[in-house]
């Protein structure tokens, strides 16, 4: 875990997250939840699901940003650098999602 980047970092009792591992439950949580939600949508239900996918897969992109790294664990004091929220955002734009 000390080479993988970090998406939550130790508080008194929790550990620290790895990005990897916080993403995946993300996905999975926000991916299950689409598939129930979609049941009561009338628009196109896979593309539903396939947004909040992406939008689980890339909410926290811009926590890898060396600089929020180092808040992350611990380097650094103080609030991540980079507003990670807008890292994903524009990434999903840039691709035309």
């Amino acid at each position: 875990m000390e080479d993988e980047p970090l998406a939550h970092s130790p508080k008194k009792d929790v550990p620290p997250q790895t990005y990897n591992v916080h993403i995946a439950n993300v996905v999975e949580r926000a991916t299950g939840n689409a598939k129930c939600a979609a049941k009561f949508y009338n628009g196109k239900r896979e593309r539903f699901i396939r947004d909040v996918e992406s939008a689980a897969l890339f909410h926290d992109l811009g926590k890898l940003d060396e600089r929020n790294q180092a808040v992350l664990r611990g380097i650094n004091k103080g609030r991540l650098c980079v507003p990670h929220e807008d890292a994903g955002v524009a990434h999903l734009l840039n691709l035309g999602l």
